[in-house]
């Protein structure tokens, strides 16, 4: 399992400082939410967090184990899906699951076929994913990402696009998928912050000199 420890982490575009002198571990199998209003920064610290943009200051570290995890190496523990996170609409679930899993290893026990079963999307398993509502969309996008062998599961905005019946179904995924992996969610919706143990405040970390 995952641990990840930020050191002094701060990230800037131009003049504009997001977020500065971050210091927070997430421990191997907890449970983070990420708060903050909207435009506050969650989504970029995600980012950094993902390794997928550079901390303008400070560093992250990522072990398993007790042994230090190469950046360049961290995608292979983690998966991660966003509202905002594009998917091919000219292909059909089927065909985007083979892909995928071409890169990416199946949870233990779970078949590719399960997947659009656990979506409630088998009856349209052979559609272009661009005919699906974004409701659909966004369910697809999260069975997929929690199907997928991971130590760390990290979701922007899960519930974005979600009705109610899709609401109670994330977190019936989250119970069901979680097992020991560690879970950071990017999320104001009180529902969702109920899955988790700890709170990390974006804004705390607006003014720090």
């Amino acid at each position: 399992m995952m641990q990840i420890e930020f050191n002094d982490v701060s990230k800037r575009y131009a003049y504009e400082w997001i977020f500065r002198k971050l210091n927070y571990r997430i421990d191997a199998s907890g449970r983070v939410g990420i708060i903050g209003p909207n435009g506050s920064g969650k989504s970029t610290l995600l980012k950094v967090l993902l390794a997928t943009i550079d901390p303008s200051e400070g560093n992250v570290l990522y072990s398993v184990d007790g042994k230090n995890i190469p950046v360049n190496e961290v995608y292979e523990h983690v998966s991660f899906t966003a509202p905002y996170m594009g998917i091919p609409d000219n292909m059909t679930i089927s065909e985007l699951l083979s892909f995928h899993f071409k890169f990416k290893q199946l949870q233990e026990g779970l078949q590719l076929e399960d997947i659009p079963a656990i979506a409630y999307l088998d009856k349209n398993k052979h559609k272009l994913i661009r005919q699906f509502s974004s409701g659909m969309k966004q369910r697809f996008k999260l069975a997929m990402t929690f199907c997928t062998k991971s130590s760390i599961l990290v979701l922007d905005e899960p519930t974005t696009n979600l009705d109610v019946e899709g609401k109670e179904w994330f977190h019936q995924m989250v119970e069901t998928f979680l097992r020991e992996r560690t879970l950071i969610i990017a999320t104001n919706e009180k529902d969702d912050l109920r899955l988790v143990q700890d709170q990390l405040n974006i804004i705390d970390y607006k003014k720090k000199s």
